[in-house]
């Protein structure tokens, strides 16, 4: 399961700040990789990315 979480704040009426996390509970997830039709080849699972913090600071017109 993953949970992921955004918050916006507005400085003025046309400046804002956003504060996001992805895989806010950091568990381990992988991508079930590549697969034929007839299941024979298969590439290994790829280990998706831990907790990421990310910050925008933005412009609304």
């Amino acid at each position: 399961m993953l949970v992921d979480a955004n918050i916006t704040f507005d400085i003025t009426q046309y400046l804002f700040v956003s504060l996001q996390v992805k895989n806010l509970l950091d568990t381990e997830n992988y991508d079930p990789g590549v697969r034929t039709a007839n299941e024979t080849s298969r590439l290994a699972k790829i280990e998706q990315t831990k907790r990421c913090f990310y910050v925008k600071l933005g412009l609304n017109f």
